[in-house]
């Protein structure tokens, strides 16, 4: 699904600032912020599925490229998308 906020605000008849200040204020962090915590959840489950290339990752998560995944990740779940996987399969 395209989490773009833009397609969303489209999808809700919106334009993407009202879109944003509405979400904020319903879930108590922004519209961006919740996007990229889903797409981390998402890149946490398939790191532990299965051996993918991070650019790769990076693309079916939705990311643009893999610095900004990475940056995300790190950012969201405290930890580089490499150690994430080598001390998920260490388990």
């Amino acid at each position: 699904m395209d989490l773009r906020p833009s397609h969303l605000a489209e999808l809700f008849h919106m334009n993407e600032r009202a879109l944003s200040i509405q979400f904020k204020h319903h879930v108590g962090v922004s519209l961006n912020a919740y996007i990229n915590l889903l797409r981390i959840t998402q890149a946490e489950e398939l790191l532990q599925a299965k051996v993918t290339k991070l650019k790769e990752l990076a693309k079916l998560t939705g990311f643009t490229d893999s610095e900004h995944f990475i940056t995300c990740f790190k950012k969201y779940s405290g930890e580089n998308p490499r150690k994430y996987r080598e001390r998920y399969l260490q388990k």
